[in-house]
């Protein structure tokens, strides 16, 4: 997945070794795979989020014809 939003940039001229932007396609793939896993899951109970022990992640579905990166 990194692999594609790397390609992404390039596609609309980013820098990849531009500061700030090096850990882009990192963080990028770690938001999707964290905002999709809800497709993952068995939807019967809530699950801390990955990004904070205090917060209570919502799911939410993301279809294909809508994804915006």
């Amino acid at each position: 997945m990194q692999h594609a939003v790397r390609t992404l940039l390039l596609g609309i001229g980013e820098d990849l070794e531009r500061e700030g932007l090096r850990d882009t396609p990192k963080r990028v793939a770690k938001a999707l795979l964290e905002v999709s896993r809800g497709y993952r899951m068995v939807h019967t109970r809530y699950e801390p989020c990955s990004f904070g022990s205090d917060l209570i992640c919502v799911f939410v579905c993301v279809c294909a014809c809508v994804l915006l990166v």
